[in-house]
């Protein structure tokens, strides 16, 4: 599902189109666009946080449309993340989250956080550094995506000073990390949300199967989704963006048995700088089921990797 404040134009090469349509759970998957989507900043009642560049992140989301009601399940990710084979065939028994990292030793970042639930009366659960991967039930997701959005402009608004939501405050001079910082306000509310709204199913904080670091030499088909994180070790978005990657020799790379090395293959494809090729895993070598269809991730991969090479802003 693409949610877009454009057309799907842009996207009719991959069959994304405003038209398709799910009609129930056993049609077959189609890439729906959600177009014309009014992003927060132009919506009064995230008036607060219109100048929050990462606001859309929650509300998109939570928006009022049917193009999610024929999904059981919903994955909410970043931009800098991957999905490997594992993630096919990975059923997890209820809500999963990832790992953040904005809560540290000698900070009362978190401290904070559930001195301002117990204020708003939420549930505690207790669980810090919630990441931005969440993986679950489509009306669980959805409901602490509105509530995670909400929670935004609360925050904004009692827990902000003026200066502290300048964006040369936070954004140019990353002033208040990691001690209070405006830039994460969406992985602040997106804690508090979980914590609160994920019933009496609870969820799980699995880092080793959401925003696993793509820095990691471990074999990809046990992660199912791999995040960059803010460093420059192998794989690096900050690395990659500055071209440091495009004179590499990838003659040794180990896309099929390594989470770093298949991070940066999928970006170099991506990138245009090689082309693509199938990744298979021989039986038996995943710690997760293998895939049932072992060629489609590579077809999917050609896909993906023609989307970010002339991808439109969404």
């Amino acid at each position: 599902v693409v949610v877009t404040d454009g057309s799907s134009k842009s996207l009719e090469h991959l069959n994304c189109s405003a038209t398709n349509k799910r009609k129930n759970r056993v049609d077959a998957p189609v890439c729906v666009v959600v177009e014309n989507y009014v992003p927060a900043k132009k919506k009064k009642e995230f008036k607060e946080i219109d100048h929050y560049p990462f606001a859309d992140s929650l509300v998109a989301l939570a928006t009022e449309t049917d193009a999610f009601d024929h999904y059981d399940w919903l994955l909410r990710a970043d931009l800098d993340t991957f999905l490997t084979e594992g993630f096919a065939t990975w059923s997890p028994p209820r809500m999963v989250v990832g790992r953040g990292s904005f809560c540290f030793p000698g900070y009362k970042t978190c401290e904070r956080l559930h001195k301002f639930a117990a204020k708003q009366n939420l549930t505690d659960a207790g669980v810090d550094n919630i990441g931005s991967g969440w993986y679950g039930p489509t009306a669980i997701i959805r409901e602490c995506a509105r509530q995670a959005s909400n929670l935004m402009v609360t925050l904004s608004k009692e827990e902000f000073s003026k200066k502290e939501k300048e964006r040369s405050y936070y954004l140019q001079g990353i002033k208040g990390w990691p001690r209070w910082h405006y830039g994460v306000l969406s992985m602040y509310a997106g804690q508090l949300a979980i914590n609160n709204c994920s019933g009496p199913g609870g969820f799980d904080k699995r880092a080793d199967l959401l925003d696993f670091p793509s820095s990691s030499t471990e074999h990809p088909s046990k992660h199912p989704h791999l995040h960059t994180w803010q460093d420059h070790h192998l794989f690096s978005k900050a690395d990659f963006a500055a071209g440091k990657y495009d004179k590499m020799n990838l003659s040794s790379m180990e896309p099929l048995h390594s989470a770093r090395d298949y991070a940066l293959w999928v970006a170099m494809v991506g990138n245009g700088k090689v082309g693509p090729r199938p990744l298979l895993h021989p039986p038996g070598s995943s710690a997760l089921q293998p895939s049932r269809h072992p060629n489609m991730f590579g077809t999917l991969l050609d896909d993906l990797a023609a989307f970010f090479k002339g991808s439109p802003k969404l």
